[in-house]
């Protein structure tokens, strides 16, 4: 099976391929010490994601900061999302996966 993006545009929207059979990209967030994580297996397409707390090594559960905070950070993860769409990637936050309550936030 053929891959479903190429190269150069891949590479153009800032994606790497270090891991040969996944595209990668890493978004710094607004505190700098957490990272949106995207990843999108080639041949499938299959898309995956996941916000980290680079200082701990873990999951961000953003959903239990300040709502100030929290909010700024769903924001940012759903305008880095809303442009990862435009170019027609399939990649969704579930912020309840993060600590927030509602699927709305």
């Amino acid at each position: 099976m053929s891959e479903l993006y190429d190269d150069t545009m891949m590479r153009g929207l800032g994606f790497t391929d270090h891991v040969p059979e996944n595209w990668y990209r890493c978004f710094s967030l607004l505190d700098g010490h957490t990272t949106l994580n995207l990843i999108m297996n080639k041949r499938t397409g299959n898309c995956t994601e996941s916000v980290i707390n680079e200082s701990f090594g873990q999951h961000e559960y953003y959903g239990h900061m300040k709502p100030e905070y929290r909010d700024k950070f769903i924001e940012q993860i759903d305008t880095i999302i809303a442009e990862m769409s435009g170019h027609g990637f399939s990649f969704e936050v579930d912020h309840r996966h993060y600590g927030c309550e509602d699927s709305d936030e």
